[in-house]
């Protein structure tokens, strides 16, 4: 969670360069010009000095607005390629949950379904964090954000990348759906993996 936001945040400072690239120097010169305008109100290269600044002072605005803009959809992006990344997982989860009931209850020990398994919740925890509960037959259940089911046996419940409750294009939350119903999962209560760390960057 910490190094997504990490890098994520580098990239974000990025577009804020100090010195005479960034957004405060154009500022600065364009406050400069129209001092110079003030000085010697009659001189026409002043005044076009002024609006060249003033020209170049909203070109980097815009370029900062529509770079920012850019991070904004990309960070939605990989927000939604991490969910269909979860959903994939559970579903291998499931399906190995099945194949491990059927051979103890055949009285076979899957040791390499088990590994398989335990590496696959590895995986999902990359993402997000994770709790399980093991049944009897063998199979393990996965809760996320402490008791949403994200895989009961060989059942899940699928997440989606969804607007926030208000509407806001601009901010995106993680829902579960079980029986049907969608369910927003907050940042906070998500603990550590990838997609909290893109949620608490987009904040």
């Amino acid at each position: 969670s910490d190094a997504t936001r990490y890098s994520y945040m580098q990239q974000l400072e990025s577009l804020f360069p100090s010195g005479a690239n960034g957004l405060g120097a154009s500022v600065s010169d364009m406050l400069n010009a129209y001092s110079d305008i003030t000085n010697a109100p009659t001189d026409l290269t002043a005044r076009a000095v002024a609006l060249a600044r003033a020209d170049e002072m909203a070109h980097r605005f815009r370029s900062t607005a529509e770079a920012i803009n850019e991070l904004r959809m990309g960070t939605t992006s990989q927000l939604k390629i991490d969910a269909t990344a979860i959903n994939n997982l559970a579903g291998q989860i499931a399906k190995t949950n099945e194949q491990i009931a059927i051979a103890l209850g055949s009285g076979h020990t899957p040791n390499d379904l088990l590994d398989q398994r335990d590496q696959l919740i590895r995986d999902l925890n990359k993402y997000v964090q994770t709790t399980n509960i093991k049944a009897d037959d063998g199979s393990l259940s996965i809760f996320l954000a402490g008791s949403q089911p994200l895989v009961l046996g060989k059942t899940v419940s699928p997440v989606s990348v969804v607007e926030d409750e208000f509407g806001d294009p601009a901010k995106v939350k993680l829902a579960i759906t079980v029986g049907g119903v969608p369910r927003i999962l907050e940042e906070t209560m998500l603990g550590g993996g990838e997609v909290a760390g893109l949620l608490r960057f987009q904040n």
